[in-house]
């Protein structure tokens, strides 16, 4: 989701050198007229959360079950991205 949205930010020109950075500027650009759904907005923060915690807490392992969303969110977020970089 990270690269995607990545490269949504660089087909207008937007950089940023942090994750916090990429989720705001993808949330300015994409979800808050579209074309991303909102519902994709909340799953790219959910992801970053849960990387997060799997990085930095020494006792947190994400459930199969946590596992699973992230990656159907990841599979739609993809989609749609390809979509909308289909369509510039």
């Amino acid at each position: 989701m990270f690269y995607a949205a990545l490269a949504l930010l660089a087909s207008r020109q937007i950089g940023t050198s942090k994750h916090a950075g990429l989720i705001a500027r993808v949330s300015e650009q994409f979800i808050r007229n579209g074309p991303l759904p909102s519902r994709l907005g909340r799953a790219l923060n959910q992801a970053f959360d849960l990387r997060q915690k799997a990085d930095y807490r020494e006792f947190f392992e994400p459930t199969a079950e946590q596992a699973d969303q992230i990656v159907t969110w990841a599979a739609e977020f993809m989609a749609e991205s390809r979509r909308i970089l289909s369509e510039s």
